[in-house]
């Protein structure tokens, strides 16, 4: 399957009862979530490993938040 790279922390979500089996490549993992993520037998990447892997980013979905709620776009 794909890759969801996160560029960022993720961290658990007690409303997820069943995580499924994925690929997370991000910058820093929460224990539970880390642990969730693996139970379901996912695994958990950081960019390093994502470089060696997928050097030119193929099978990667990129994750990002809102972009309107930068900052400079609030007020």
């Amino acid at each position: 399957g794909k890759i969801a790279c996160v560029v960022g922390t993720v961290t658990d979500d007690k409303r997820l009862y069943e995580v499924p089996k994925l690929t997370v490549c991000a910058l820093r993992f929460t224990e539970a979530a880390r642990a969730s993520i693996v139970k379901a037998g996912g695994e958990c990447l950081t960019f390093d490993k994502l470089a060696l892997r997928a050097p030119l980013g193929k099978g990667t979905v990129l994750l990002r938040g809102p972009v309107k709620a930068r900052e400079a776009e609030r007020y």
